[in-house]
């Protein structure tokens, strides 16, 4: 709770001002901004930490910006809120893509020797278990053994971080 009374603090001000661009009354501005939060909490993205808490933070302003004026009908939307939302959500994949990939890497670096080399000719040189098999001198069985370790161990080190961020962002 002290974690995100402590982001709430920090960023309330800017959410804010940021909805108030696009929002002119001010019952409808405190709306919005209490609905930015509250989907922050619901999905606890405040716990992300670095430079992607800024982008959580604005995306999900603009998209509950852009549900307020889908709720209440209104026809006379900012110019551009809804490109500006999409051309950020594009920048912001690719950037999330990058960073998971980097995630992902970081978490094959640490498997054993044996299995990461098995993994990686199965997984990037699209090889067969029995190619490997024959390669290595053991059965496809072991083959399989490695490349599930492998799975087990990257699923278990990086499945709570992309299911924090598929909550997050593709609600």
């Amino acid at each position: 709770m002290q974690d995100f009374r402590e982001f709430y603090d920090l960023y309330v001000g800017k959410v804010y001002h940021f909805v108030s661009r696009y929002i002119s009354d001010g019952q409808d501005i405190e709306d919005v901004v209490q609905d930015v939060f509250v989907h922050i909490w619901k999905y606890q993205s405040f716990k992300s930490r670095g430079e992607l808490l800024d982008q959580i933070v604005f995306k999900t302003a603009k998209q509950e910006i852009a549900n307020f004026y889908r709720k209440n009908k209104i026809s006379a939307v900012p110019k551009g809120i809804f490109e500006e939302i999409a051309e950020e959500s594009d920048v912001f994949d690719e950037e999330l893509q990058r960073e998971q990939f980097n995630k992902v890497t970081h978490l094959i670096d640490k498997l054993p020797l044996k299995t990461r080399e098995i993994f990686l000719k199965n997984k990037l040189e699209r090889r067969s278990y029995a190619s490997i098999a024959k390669e290595y001198n053991i059965s496809k069985s072991a083959v399989e053994k490695h490349i599930n370790r492998a799975l087990k161990f990257i699923r278990e080190n990086f499945a709570s971080i992309v299911i924090a961020i598929q909550t997050v962002f593709y609600r």
